[in-house]
């Protein structure tokens, strides 16, 4: 398999306050990012299931490299 980079859901900030989550890589925000919806959680989950929305643009269509798996 190629390799893979770790995704990480931030915790955004802004002035000091919370102001939501967002996925990041290497401590950078993923772009195009719209709206990151977490469910409710108990706490006691090892993991949960969050949607993601991003906006496709042309650029993203137009300059994706190809990758091709084992």
């Amino acid at each position: 398999m190629c390799n893979q980079k770790q995704v990480k859901l931030s915790k955004l900030f802004r002035g000091g306050r919370f102001v939501g989550h967002a996925l990041s890589v290497d401590g950078e925000l993923l772009s195009n990012q719209k709206l990151v919806v977490l469910p409710p959680a108990d706490g006691l989950c090892k993991q949960v299931d969050i949607t993601v929305t991003l906006t496709c643009t042309n650029d993203m269509i137009m300059n994706a490299p190809d990758i091709h798996l084992k």
